[in-house]
């Protein structure tokens, strides 16, 4: 599958995906403090002779989904589309649930390798947590991959 995901919609951006971290996506968190951080990612087919629909992202940790589900009080939040979710809408979504896209990336005519799709993630880390850093949470991106 060659479905990548950007920080930004640019074609030279894409973010490691072979678990070597050559271009991890990183972010920080005071867990003296705790917080809360959303930004916007990007889907792009990246193969000019596939095309896929029944996209969806999701967030999977190599330590069990403690981290990703919210039962520690930590959690990862994803929502498809370009405009930032409001404080209302991210409460009405369960961490470490996929994210469903309804965009297909081209069709049995020909693959769309222009398109980006917007999607926001929001990671929570609750307050008066030791220094730690944490690797292995993962966006794992699904989706049915079709032949041209």
């Amino acid at each position: 599958m060659t479905l990548l995901v950007y920080e930004k919609p640019t074609e030279s951006a894409y973010l490691s995906i072979d678990g070597t971290f050559t271009n991890p996506f990183s972010m920080s968190i005071d867990g003296r403090t705790g917080g809360t951080l959303d930004f916007q990612l990007f889907v792009r087919n990246g193969d000019t002779t596939k095309w896929y629909d029944d996209i969806s992202v999701s967030t999977i940790s190599g330590t069990g989904n403690a981290l990703v589900n919210g039962s520690l009080g930590f959690g990862i939040k994803l929502q498809v589309g370009n405009k930032r979710p409001t404080l209302e809408e991210w409460n009405l979504i369960t961490p470490g649930a996929a994210a469903d896209f309804t965009d297909v990336l081209g069709s049995i005519v020909s693959a769309d390798v222009t398109v980006y799709l917007p999607f926001w993630i929001q990671i929570r880390v609750p307050g008066n947590q030791p220094a730690n850093v944490v690797k292995d949470i993962q966006l794992v991106i699904s989706a049915t991959e079709h032949l041209i």
